[in-house]
């Protein structure tokens, strides 16, 4: 299919598809989030979302790649923080707009190079803590903490965003791991860890049409984890990372049409700042990698 185009064109049309699928997995879980409970929408998309997996196991490696697993300790963590992130992140969609979720998540990458620093011991270049900064000074436009329209629920996808930097930076220490293992097991202990918390909240029997809606949403969850994972290993980082923020045009249209959500002016403000910073960061980090090579 992608024969034709250059391992770059390949890798930003295949996070165009991934970080799509990733929007339209966040449309069904607020949507599905409004008539079952947090734990039950958890447990249910990563479970379709493993049956995806598991069926495209011949693709992704075979056998070898669910039993090979290097890193135990890692994997346990990454699965914990991918649980805090699913809580975090559908408790954020409960409350807020996805367009103002989305202003927080776009700043991980600015959490992920600060991070990087006690972790790996990362040496932050000028051109860094001038990204970081900006992107900082947008986070707080959109948040305006102390002002009279603070929401205390910002919180909540502030700290998702952290949290995803925090699972993307320790994959740094998992080299030669499978795309398949780096992907399933963390959406295994989603669906273990939400149908133990499903217990205590009850499980609401589900429409034959939201079941249609789980599936669809395990799907994307499937497909968004291994496109954008195979753009950012067969193109430069630089090429991908932009397609990110196409999320946002999703937010606002997905938002609007379905939910009526219309953000602010400081929250879009603070968006278009991060984003700005982003592509900043972005740019730096490619001029940079020229002038080594």
């Amino acid at each position: 299919m992608f024969n034709h185009l250059s391992k770059s064109q390949t890798g930003m049309l295949l996070a165009l598809m991934g970080f799509t699928s990733y929007a339209l997995s966040d449309v069904c879980a607020k949507w599905l989030a409004q008539e079952y409970s947090i734990y039950q929408t958890i447990m249910m998309n990563n479970l379709f979302a493993c049956v995806v997996l598991l069926l495209a196991l011949p693709k992704l490696g075979g056998l070898s790649a669910l039993k090979t697993v290097r890193y135990k300790r890692l994997h346990l963590l990454r699965a914990a923080l991918n649980i805090s992130i699913s809580l975090t992140i559908m408790q954020a969609f409960v409350r807020l707009p996805i367009a103002d979720v989305y202003t927080f998540i776009f700043a991980m990458p600015f959490y992920a190079a600060v991070l990087a620093i006690p972790l790996y011991k990362e040496r932050v270049t000028k051109h860094r803590w001038i990204a970081i900064i900006i992107g900082f000074c947008g986070v707080l436009l959109a948040l305006q903490p102390g002002g009279q329209n603070f929401n205390i629920d910002l919180l909540w996808p502030l700290a998702c965003g952290i949290l995803i930097a925090l699972m993307f930076t320790i994959t740094k220490s998992m080299q030669g791991e499978s795309l398949f293992s780096m992907g399933f097991w963390p959406v295994l202990a989603n669906v273990c860890a939400a149908a133990l918390l499903s217990l205590g909240s009850g499980f609401a029997p589900i429409a034959p049409d939201d079941l249609a809606v789980f599936a669809c949403n395990g799907v994307f969850i499937a497909v968004g984890l291994l496109a954008v994972s195979n753009a950012f290993r067969i193109a430069p980082a630089s090429a991908v990372s932009p397609f990110l923020y196409t999320e946002m045009i999703w937010a606002l249209l997905f938002g609007y049409l379905i939910f009526g959500d219309v953000p602010n002016g400081m929250m879009l403000a603070g968006a278009g700042i991060i984003i700005l910073s982003g592509f900043y960061l972005i740019e730096t980090e490619r001029q940079n990698g020229r002038q080594k090579s």
